[in-house]
């Protein structure tokens, strides 16, 4: 089985077409889908045999579009960036992932969300190689398959919804049943390399200047992304989403793992995300 890869492209540029040609998924944004080049550059990609999915923002209204009816012939599935987007996400029809905003730390989490109805996750990343190796979940991404139930809300007393059940839930002293998360249809996702967000801020930076108070608003749509600087000289990357006059601030510099490729080694059915900005 060859390596999985996902290019995960926050903003979409005719370059990436070419570093995507042949990876098992290029995820891109909502937004880039109301662009028609984007459009034309995904359905080449597609037609080459690369799964296209598409991943909302953390912060996303309905409105600020383009509408689900316009795109669902032009994607595989989703990325759900906050636990309120997935039934909206599910009720497409499409395959819904995880994304990295839900914080999958272990496999009681993965187990949940496999029964939301996810077809799986992005880890979180800040799981770093010392504290996945501690994880349950490693030892599930490297064949220790465990028979036993996982007891997921048991100690914390919450209802856990169960996939397909709506009326149904798990209460305390009940137990969750790993089903799919771990028989080899959960997908699991490792991040290898990249940008990855640093703060999602309600917030424009151009309109908020001081020194373009009052002809700040609007210049996103001709400026984007921008960039900040901190105290310390460190330039930060920021993309701004004209439609919501929201801001996504990505890290200074990309994050580097090459134990998620070792892991992505042993277990080829493992995605390696790679996150594309620059």
């Amino acid at each position: 089985m060859t390596e999985k890869k996902n290019f995960y492209i926050y903003k979409w540029e005719r370059r990436f077409r070419k570093e995507a040609e042949g990876a098992f998924r290029v995820t891109v944004s909502i937004r880039d889908l109301a662009d028609a080049g984007c459009r034309e550059d995904l359905k080449a990609l597609r037609d080459g045999g690369t799964r296209v999915y598409c991943a909302l923002p953390v912060l996303w209204r309905p409105e600020q579009g383009p509408d689900f009816d316009d795109v669902l012939t032009d994607i595989d599935g989703w990325y759900a960036g906050n636990l309120g987007q997935i039934e909206t996400l599910i009720g497409t029809g499409k395959p819904v992932m995880g994304d990295a905003g839900l914080n999958v730390f272990n496999e009681e989490t993965a187990c949940v969300l496999n029964n939301l109805g996810l077809s799986g996750a992005t880890l979180s990343y800040e799981l770093e190689e010392g504290r996945f190796w501690e994880t349950n979940l490693s030892r599930e991404a490297m064949g220790d398959r465990r028979s036993t139930a996982s007891a997921t809300g048991r100690e914390a007393g919450a209802d856990v919804p169960l996939r397909g059940t709506p009326s149904e839930s798990v209460r305390p002293g009940k137990s969750l049943t790993p089903s799919a998360a771990f028989n080899g249809s959960f997908e699991y996702e490792v991040l290898r390399y990249g940008r990855v967000p640093a703060m999602v801020s309600e917030y424009c930076p151009l309109a908020g200047a001081e020194s373009l108070r009052g002809t700040g608003c609007g210049l996103c749509r001709e400026q984007n992304p921008v960039w900040l600087k901190d105290f310390k000289g460190e330039r930060y990357p920021v993309l701004l989403n004209p439609d919501a006059c929201t801001s996504l601030i990505l890290s200074r510099r990309p994050l580097d793992r090459p134990w998620a490729e070792q892991l992505a080694a042993d277990r080829p059915d493992i995605i390696q995300r790679i996150c594309l900005f620059d």
